[in-house]
């Protein structure tokens, strides 16, 4: 795979410019835009998202956690939240825990905050302190489906009201 800096040289210009030239940031002329352009496709360049994670000091995805991806209601709303996400220039990973929650522990310590941006929580048997744990480091966690809307959590909460 080559890098930004192997792209910046076949087209003769500086890594900034070539950075300029994928996110449409900057003034870069037509003729030296397409000079990157042409670099990337002939050396198949593709970002390296961790890299960049690391630039920008944040990932450009947001972990979706669920007790059991086979559970048929997840899958629909995975799709939704992979939707939306896209539209926000974001990527969606999924965390399946199979209801263990030292597997979503293992998620959380993991992922949350280093290769995502925040964790949506659906029903993961999660322990609350880890929760906040990962919320307490930056790490944003939102609460999709909470069921007991009389009972927050003191966590953002999407909460679902069944008796009205």
């Amino acid at each position: 795979m080559s890098t930004l800096s192997e792209v910046a040289a076949h087209a003769g210009v500086t890594s900034a410019t070539v950075s300029n030239v994928l996110r449409n940031r900057g003034r870069v002329g037509a003729a030296t835009r397409q000079r990157v352009l042409d670099a990337v496709e002939a050396l198949g360049y593709r970002p390296h998202l961790a890299a960049r994670a690391l630039a920008e000091g944040r990932a450009p995805t947001l972990a979706l956690m669920v007790s059991s991806i086979a559970n048929p209601f997840y899958p629909e709303f995975a799709l939704a939240v992979e939707r939306a996400a896209r539209e926000h220039g974001r990527y969606v990973i999924i965390c399946n825990t199979n209801q263990d929650p030292q597997a979503g522990r293992a998620y959380l310590e993991q992922i949350a905050g280093t290769l995502s941006e925040g964790v949506l929580v659906m029903n993961a048997n999660l322990d609350f302190a880890d929760l906040h744990q990962t919320a307490a480091r930056g790490a944003p966690v939102v609460l999709c489906m909470w069921e007991r809307p009389h009972d927050p959590p003191g966590l953002p909460c999407v909460a679902v009201d069944f008796r009205h």
